[in-house]
């Protein structure tokens, strides 16, 4: 992976039998950031996934809902959601805030300055989500470029796989976040961590 090229990888939102194994497997494999994002897991369940994964990767998972349990991993942080953001002051004082998402270059103006790194999505039409399309044309993502709107806080989301990777970061981008071109299919082991290392290649 290039230097400051970032890659993150989300989880599906779902549960699926031995998933803390393969997600322990690709961080000794180098994987930087998990954003372990499990919308529909109550504390408990997502306290029970965090346990299973060795405490020396904990400082590089962020989490999207139970913020409570921050603290108690000693986790990377939290990723905040669009309606999440509404909260933004009252949880900037008791949590450390990694990462939003946005959907137009307009609103990365906005907010750039507020995170860690933000997702632009979908970038490309989405592997994971049936009719989540891509709204942006090369040429408005190379203007934003070339205005410094997109840098190495802009991560793109939505559609990245092998094929469009180097795109990716012809386009200034600071790095990809990857779901549905790693897991699909997620019950194969030795293919998420080929396709995993492939990735990291650029």
């Amino acid at each position: 992976m290039v230097d400051n090229f970032k890659l993150i990888v989300f989880t599906v939102p779902d549960f699926f039998p031995n998933e803390e194994k393969i997600i322990s497997e690709l961080f000794t494999h180098n994987l930087e950031i998990l954003h372990l994002r499990k919308p529909n897991f109550n504390i408990e369940n997502l306290r029970t996934v965090i346990e299973k994964i060795p405490k020396d990767f904990h400082n590089r998972i962020v989490i999207h809902n139970n913020f409570e349990l921050l603290e108690e991993f000693d986790l990377r942080g939290i990723h905040l959601t669009e309606k999440q953001k509404n909260n933004f002051q009252n949880l900037k004082q008791n949590h450390k805030i990694i990462s939003t998402s946005c959907h137009s270059i307009d609103e990365i103006e906005q907010q750039k300055s507020h995170y860690e790194y933000i997702f632009l999505s979908p970038l490309f039409d989405s592997i994971s989500k049936q009719n989540h399309n891509s709204k942006f044309s090369t040429v408005e993502l190379l203007d934003a470029k070339n205005k410094k709107i997109i840098d190495k806080k802009i991560i793109a989301l939505g559609g990245i796989d092998l094929n469009n990777i180097q795109t990716v970061f012809d386009l200034g981008f600071g790095g990809v976040g990857i779901l549905g071109a790693l897991w699909n299919p997620f019950n194969d082991f030795e293919a998420i961590l080929k396709r995993f290392i492939l990735l990291q290649k650029i």
